[in-house]
């Protein structure tokens, strides 16, 4: 509007930069739609210190900031040359688009000492972590948060299991 950046522009660039990221470093957004999952978007926070319009020339930092249960915090700073114009705290959820459920990043752990494996079919750093694709044994695929003092080859069979962080128990009748 009048030259302004509306908010699902700059939106757009962070998505842009992610969706880079994501090429480079795995999953891409096109081997997730393989997979059946796709990203959106449940959150948005923009905090602008700066007009930001259509057409300056800007650079996009992204990165990710957290991850807890079902939700991706991904974080980023938008740069007109040397001066902050906005900074955005986003918050993703990872949906499985053919039964329309939430997926959980944190549903499956690395546990060395598990008897069930998964094999390691790609991987992304993330900071303090490494994103995981695993291969189930039943030939599904799931997603998993690993400490990146956890460094696994691709194709590599890695120890899992179930995080349960409650349990929900009927008495037998």
């Amino acid at each position: 509007m009048n030259g302004v950046a509306t908010p699902s522009s700059v939106l757009r660039y962070l998505q842009e930069t992610a969706n880079l990221e994501h090429f480079r470093h795995g999953p891409t957004t096109d081997e997730l739609r393989r997979d059946g999952k796709a990203f959106i978007v449940n959150k948005l926070c923009i905090n602008y210190y700066r007009p930001l319009h259509v057409y300056d020339e800007i650079t996009v930092e992204s990165w990710l900031c957290k991850t807890r249960v079902m939700t991706f915090l991904r974080c980023g700073r938008i740069f007109r040359g040397d001066v902050l114009v906005a900074e955005l705290t986003t918050y993703w959820a990872l949906v499985d688009i053919n039964n329309h459920k939430l997926l959980r990043a944190d549903d499956i752990v690395h546990d060395d000492d598990s008897l069930l494996l998964a094999e390691v079919e790609n991987k992304a750093f993330r900071g303090a972590d490494f994103l995981y694709t695993l291969k189930l044994p039943s030939g599904q695929h799931a997603l998993s948060l690993v400490p990146s003092h956890h460094d696994h080859a691709i194709g590599e069979k890695i120890g899992i299991k179930l995080a349960v962080d409650h349990v929900v128990a009927f008495r037998r009748e």
